[in-house]
């Protein structure tokens, strides 16, 4: 996550050391099963795709540092209190209800408005989940009875270039404006991820997960519900 770099301080305030609170919270309280929300960006760049839950985890962020450093304390819980904790990488997350500054927001937003969608980069691959099933894979794991530590990727296994998902919501508009690339605008150094899809076959085997919504469905039902 790009903006990562602008305010470090407090991706790690938020991420890692929130993550601790909570996991101390929990401990005192007697809970006996965590869910958490991780981020598929801890692998980085992985070094192939689909890309599985037993990859290597690389920083390219200090969003994706602050999400390994919490996913390490949930992992130094599970060996030091016998806690039962299911962590959830979600990969690129969209629906109704995102953010104005995420892609999908900035996509919808200029073209709702009929100017050229400026972007810094279409190039990069993600593998875009909507929002539903992602909220029915945390569903799931709550009802998992397996303990100690488990890892789920929260994913569809394809990968769209940011390109395609720019006109794919243009189309699904009805609009026809213009898809460009901003000079100089790509994340910092060697920061980027240029391809990065999900393998959810353990999901599937064992949360009994699988996603379901279309990606056309899921950009229709987004741009419906986009202010």
């Amino acid at each position: 996550m790009a903006a990562s770099f602008e305010n470090i301080v407090e991706y790690v305030r938020v991420n890692t050391l929130g993550a601790a609170c909570v996991l101390q919270a929990c401990r005192e309280a007697q809970v006996s099963k965590i869910i958490y929300i991780s981020s598929a960006e801890v692998y980085g760049q992985p070094r192939s795709n689909p890309v599985a839950e037993d990859h290597p985890l690389h920083a390219r962020s200090p969003y994706a540092a602050a999400k390994i450093g919490a996913e390490k304390l949930m992992e130094a819980y599970v060996a030091g209190f016998n806690q039962s904790i299911i962590v959830l990488r979600p990969f690129s997350i969209y629906g109704p209800g995102a953010s104005a500054q995420s892609l999908l927001g900035r996509i919808l937003r200029l073209a709702r408005s009929g100017t050229a969608v400026v972007l810094n980069d279409l190039q990069p691959v993600r593998d875009y989940i909507f929002v539903d099933d992602v909220a029915r894979a945390v569903c799931q794991a709550c009802l998992l009875e397996q303990t100690g530590l488990q890892i789920f990727n929260i994913g569809t296994m394809q990968g769209r270039r940011v390109e395609e998902i720019a006109r794919l919501c243009i189309e699904t508009m009805g609009k026809t404006v213009p898809v460009t690339e901003r000079p100089n605008a790509k994340r910092p150094g060697q920061s980027e991820i240029y391809s990065l899809i999900a393998d959810n076959r353990r999901a599937r085997s064992i949360l009994g997960w699988k996603p379901s919504t279309s990606l056309e469905e899921g950009l229709r039902l987004t741009s419906l519900a986009f202010p």
